[in-house]
């Protein structure tokens, strides 16, 4: 009678010292979000990373130092996850309306799978730097901005050149793009619990464009070039 021959293991990917760091900072940075930094005791961040505290402290010789890496972690997961569509094309009204879109899009749809479970550990780090000393908060912020204004503000120039901004838009660019930033987090904050705190109507599409056109508005854009662009 045959043996069984045993199951072939998959081969272990073996990490770079630095790649090991950036997989222990993101899976701690869940548990941050969940529990806060005072409340995640150092046991509880090892069986999150799934490793021996020892190990965990041999990459990160303190808790202290292993929160920043985590904050860092999610600030660029955030940055480069909110900041996919900007750049893709020339400025233009077009391509306001398509960065809006795409932003409204990514935190009104239900995600799912590792994108959901990154936006939503983001989501409640920048609410509970909020509550506490704001560092997170303004790391993000501030970077979306330095990013994302100049953009913003490009795409605004243009739109005027071409007739499509009210004279009240022209030069409220930075103000505008400020309240851009957080009107969107507002949205997606709303939606952490497993039942959203409001209700925000029966179609993830009527919202988004209700959002883009509401966003685009304050901007300045006129309607009938929020129209031209959304109906294409």
């Amino acid at each position: 009678m045959s043996q069984k021959e045993p199951a072939s293991r998959a081969p272990r990917i073996r990490l770079s010292q630095a790649e090991r760091r950036h997989s222990i900072a993101v899976a701690a940075a869940k548990i941050f979000a969940e529990r806060g930094f005072h409340a995640t005791g150092s046991r509880d961040l090892a069986r999150a990373c799934g490793i021996s505290e020892a190990l965990m402290f041999r990459h990160f010789p303190s808790k202290d130092e292993l929160w920043f890496a985590a904050l860092e972690a999610c600030r660029q997961s955030a940055v480069a996850d909110s900041l996919r569509s900007v750049g893709s094309q020339p400025p233009s009204t077009s391509a306001l309306v398509a960065v809006t879109t795409d932003l409204a899009d990514s935190f009104v749809r239900n995600q799912s799978g590792e994108r959901k479970e990154n936006s939503d550990t983001m989501r409640r780090m920048l609410l509970r730097s909020m509550a506490e000393d704001g560092r997170f908060a303004r790391m993000v912020l501030s970077d979306l901005g330095a990013r994302l204004n100049g953009y913003i503000t490009d795409c605004l120039r243009v739109a005027a050149e071409v007739g499509d901004l009210e004279p009240s838009g022209e030069g409220a660019g930075d103000v505008g793009a400020k309240l851009y930033r957080l009107l969107f987090f507002a949205v997606g904050a709303q939606a952490l619990p497993d039942e959203p705190a409001m209700d925000m109507g029966p179609s993830e599409d009527a919202l988004v464009r209700d959002i883009v056109r509401f966003q685009l508005r304050g901007l300045g854009v006129r309607n009938a070039a929020i129209d031209r662009e959304l109906d294409q």
